[in-house]
């Protein structure tokens, strides 16, 4: 995520509790679009990864916001799958 520069800032100040704020938009803006692309892709065809965007959206989310958390999870679920070995697995 952080390659892509779809990684949330931490908002802190002082004692303030620190919160994430916008994406860090540092990374490489072409693979920054493929996250966005593979996240609406998903959000439209997958059947095991919609109801979290579903869920996103109940909860307010703009839908742009909804595609790039969806393949941020996808980026750690690849990145699962690569490091283990293992195929995906549908609950």
């Amino acid at each position: 995520m952080k390659k892509a520069g779809t990684n949330p800032i931490i908002i802190q100040s002082g004692w303030a509790e620190g919160f994430y704020g916008k994406i860090f938009k540092q990374g490489n803006k072409n693979l920054r679009f493929m996250v966005y692309v593979v996240g609406k892709s998903l959000a439209q065809h997958n059947k095991d990864l919609r109801p979290f965007y579903e869920k996103l959206i109940e909860r307010g989310k703009h839908a742009r916001k909804g595609y790039i958390a969806l393949g941020n999870k996808f980026i750690r679920i690849a990145f699962l799958m690569i490091t283990h070995k293992k195929p995906f697995e549908s609950k």
